[in-house]
């Protein structure tokens, strides 16, 4: 059997962090969570997220790595 949605343990967030607050209006809005022993979180980008045209800002590239 694949692993699926039951296998991830999302972590705890705020709601009003940049990254993980979902009521953050500016914010990623995204959520982390454990699969496979591995804190992973999904990334969309939006325009104001980004320095240059087509680029993400280098800021929140790295807020995804810490």
């Amino acid at each position: 059997m694949n692993s699926s949605s039951r296998d991830k343990r999302f972590l705890p967030n705020s709601s009003s962090c940049f990254v993980c607050g979902e009521d953050n209006a500016s914010g990623l809005r995204t959520r982390f969570y454990v699969e496979e022993n591995t804190v992973k979180m999904p990334l969309t980008a939006v325009d104001h997220h980004c320095g240059y045209e087509n680029t993400v800002h280098g800021g929140i590239v790295a807020g995804q790595a810490t």
